[in-house]
Formats: structure tokens, C-alpha cells, sequence
């Protein structure tokens, strides 16, 4: 019996690891895409869409090993809510990587050489920087079953959703600089979403450990 139960830890255990190393692939995924704003490196972006299929595989490859450890053992109580946990998070990853995706598709609409505004610009990198930071928060959160290190400046997020509406409104009026401004409305919501993401995964800390669910924060609006 103790051996039995010494291999069903380690089996969630093993879930549990395999889902916070998808969580630092789609941390990586939002650092690349940002690079590649910033840059507007095309075949950055290309490889950000490559290796989606990475974490696509880690949602299946989390989602097998929980059914197994369901299907296997009938986890209760605390277990149980650790199984719970994982699925939704690694949906959340999975959606978090999604949104790099279609930030990394906008990126070549824009033309090789796009006129681009260096104020706007500011604005969504900012944003991407804070929609990281929620994505790296919500994982350290998780390891140390703790949401105190999960503070998002929520009203500076706020501050540069409503910014990017105004500076893409602003830009000149050539055509090429107004197309890329709304590809980078665009990626803001994009960066909107994955902070929403990584707040959820974090809300899932308190389920863990006691059961209760804990709003951290009201959303994270984006524009």
C-alpha cells in the first residue's frame, strides 16, 4: 500500500513538473515575441509560430498523465485538487502560447521595413513586459504555493491599454504607419490576454492548498 502510494505522488509530482516547465516554455515563447517586436525581426516570429508545436505537445502530453493518474488511482481530497489545478493550468499555458502566436503572425504583415512609431512602440512593449512578468509570477507562485509574490501593476497595464488607443490614433497619417499601429492594437489585446491567463493560473494556488478559491485581482484590461 505505502508503495503504491509512493508511486502516485511521484506520478503527480511528475504532472505537476511537466506542466511548470510548459509554464517557463510559454514565459520564453512571450520573451521572444517581445524581441521580435521590438526588433521587427520576421523570422523570429516565424520560429515563435514553429515552436507552438512544443507546447501544444505539453497540453497533451499534461492531460494524458492526469487521466492516467485518475484513471489509476481515484485521487481524493487534496490530490484531487492538485489534479484539477493541473488541467486548468496547463490550459491556461497552452492559451498563453496561442497568444504568441498571433502576436508573431502580425509581425510580417507589416512589411519587411514598416514605418513605425517609436512612442507607440514604447507603449505595447511595456505592456508585453508586464503580461510576462504575470506569466513568470503565476509559475513562482505555484512552486512556492504562495500568490504573495503575485503583484501585477494592474493600473499601469490600465494606463498603457488606454495609451496604445491614443498613440495609434495619433500616429502620422502615411498608410504604412497607420497598418502596422493597428497590428500593434492588436498585440496589446494579445498581451491582455496572456496576463488574464497567468492571473488565472495563480488563482488556482489558494484551490490547491486549502480548497477556496481567491480572486487575486480584478482583470487586467488591455484595450
Amino acid at each position: 500500500m505505502l508503495e503504491t502510494r509512493h508511486q502516485f505522488i511521484e506520478t503527480l509530482r511528475g504532472c505537476e513538473r511537466e506542466t511548470l516547465d510548459a509554464l517557463s516554455l510559454a514565459t520564453r515563447a512571450v520573451d521572444l515575441v517581445l524581441v521580435a517586436i521590438e526588433d521587427h525581426d520576421p523570422w523570429l516570429a516565424q520560429a515563435v509560430v514553429a515552436d507552438d508545436v512544443v507546447l501544444d505537445r505539453a497540453y497533451v502530453q499534461v492531460n494524458d498523465c492526469v487521466v492516467r493518474v485518475i484513471a489509476t488511482q481515484a485521487p481524493v481530497a487534496g490530490d484531487l485538487r492538485m489534479v484539477t489545478a493541473l488541467l486548468e493550468a496547463i490550459r491556461c499555458i497552452e492559451r498563453i502560447g496561442d497568444q504568441c502566436v498571433n502576436i508573431a503572425k502580425l509581425i510580417p504583415l507589416c512589411g519587411q521595413e514598416p514605418s513605425r512609431d517609436p512612442a507607440l512602440l514604447a507603449v505595447i512593449v511595456g505592456m508585453g513586459r508586464i503580461a510576462r512578468s504575470c506569466a513568470a509570477a503565476a509559475r513562482e507562485a505555484f512552486v512556492l504555493r504562495s500568490v504573495d509574490s503575485f503583484a501585477p501593476d494592474r493600473d499601469e497595464f490600465s494606463r498603457l491599454g488606454h495609451e496604445t488607443l491614443r498613440q495609434a490614433i495619433a500616429v502620422s497619417d502615411d498608410r504604412d504607419t497607420r497598418e502596422w499601429a493597428m497590428c500593434m492594437v492588436l498585440a496589446a489585446r494579445a498581451f491582455g490576454r496572456i496576463a488574464e491567463n497567468g492571473r488565472a493560473i495563480a488563482e488556482l494556488v489558494p484551490f490547491v492548498v486549502s480548497g477556496t478559491r481567491r480572486e487575486l485581482a480584478p482583470a487586467l484590461h488591455a484595450v
